[in-house]
């Protein structure tokens, strides 16, 4: 009788899927669940759509990935984690929680992710004495101020406060920071991002926020930003991010940059000799005839859906290590640049006024183009936009 009795205990509970070390349990009823993880080692507890306002303290139990998704979670007991002896990693996402306070047991803990709730207060001895913690995802609440994250300034790596109700951001001091994520806040006032001393910072987001000029941002340090996304905001001509030398991504797409204009005659440069992805898709970018790239490590371009009417001859002819040009949903009526004779195998050049794409890599080491043969070059076309005059021709 007792030997069934255990066997009983253990059968993964309704709705649920047990593999190995990992439960994960959707609609499922929370006291059977809790039942369940008593008799065994468990590594990972997911606890999805299961109506849950109220966590009382979680048995003795030895996961460290626990989540709670989905719960109508309102309120947690500070002693919820107490006896979770090995927890490295919290998932709260998509609750209601609206205040954040100090639990006890965390020790181990390595990341904290509390997304999509109603969280306006994080308790500032929230993170004290948790010196392992390396990420941090607050995004889709109703923050306004960083003071909490203190703690972490010497272990912090990424860090995700977006959609929140920043009109105002220092973060000083995060000497492990890595990923910053800043999207759709109200960050546009100048000097509103105040970034001091982040001395590993490589990627940092500030999409959406409505900024019309960079003097929103205060940097002190540059040089290792690799990748920096200014999406969907107010960015008007000319524009100099020349400063960032390490940056490699630029991601200028939906802005209201006008004219563009990057030649060897221009006093502040576009972009950084550093850069290789840059996307202007989606701006006001008509007139292309004076647009001349200097020479750069640019490898992918993106002008999409500018309404572009010209395009420069030599707009790309000094780049040597371009792969990608998408020059789709255009008002370009014909085609003809020049490429350097470094460019040996460029990936396609995409175009279109009717959403149609030329693509010039599916043909092989030789091509036909306005009547004369390019051996050994990758500059051929098939003539999906028959509409369009299409020439490439080596640079001179």
């Amino acid at each position: 009788m007792l030997s069934l009795s255990v066997v009983e205990a253990a059968k993964c509970p309704e709705k649920c899927t047990c593999i190995e070390s990992d439960v994960t349990c959707v609609g499922a009823n929370y006291s059977e669940v809790v039942n369940f993880i008593r008799h065994d080692h468990f590594d990972k507890l997911i606890i999805r759509d299961t109506a849950l306002p109220y966590l009382e303290p979680l048995p003795l139990t030895s996961v460290f990935y626990l989540e709670f998704s989905n719960c109508q979670m309102t309120t947690i007991a500070t002693d919820a984690f107490k006896r979770v002896i090995s927890l490295k990693q919290i998932n709260l996402d998509y609750n209601l929680l609206t205040v954040v306070q100090e639990f006890e047991n965390l020790e181990m803990l390595q990341s904290f992710s509390a997304k999509a709730n109603l969280i306006s207060q994080v308790s500032s001895s929230f993170f004290n004495n948790l010196d392992t913690v390396t990420k941090v995802d607050f995004a889709y609440n109703l923050l306004d101020e960083t003071d909490f994250l203190e703690p972490l300034n010497q272990t912090l790596v990424t860090l995700d406060l977006s959609h929140n109700l920043f009109q105002q951001i220092e973060i000083s001091n995060f000497s492990q920071l890595v990923h910053l994520n800043l999207t759709h806040n109200v960050l546009r006032q100048e000097n509103s991002v105040q970034l001091v001393n982040l001395s590993s910072l490589v990627t940092l987001n500030l999409a959406e926020n409505g900024i019309s000029t960079l003097n929103v941002l205060n940097l002190t340090s540059y040089d290792t930003l690799k990748t920096l996304d200014l999406e969907n905001n107010h960015l008007f001509s000319p524009l100099d991010v020349s400063n960032f030398s390490s940056l490699t991504n630029l991601q200028l797409k939906n802005n209201r940059l006008t004219q563009l204009k990057n030649n060897r005659l221009t006093e502040l440069p576009l972009i950084p000799p550093s850069l290789k992805k840059l996307d202007l898709s989606n701006n006001n970018i008509v007139n292309g005839s004076e647009l001349e790239f200097v020479a750069s490590n640019l490898t992918d371009i993106k002008f999409t859906g500018n309404g572009m009417t010209s395009l420069n001859k030599n707009a790309f002819a000094n780049l040597n290590k371009i792969n990608l040009i998408d020059l789709t949903e255009n008002n370009l009526t014909s085609f003809d640049v020049r490429f350097s004779d470094a460019v040996m195998d460029p990936g396609f050049v995409a175009l279109s006024n009717m959403h149609l794409q030329l693509d010039r890599s599916v043909i092989a080491n030789g091509g036909r183009i306005n009547d004369e043969y390019y051996s050994g070059k990758a500059f051929f076309a098939m003539f999906m936009c028959p509409h369009m005059n299409i020439a490439f021709s080596p640079s001179i």
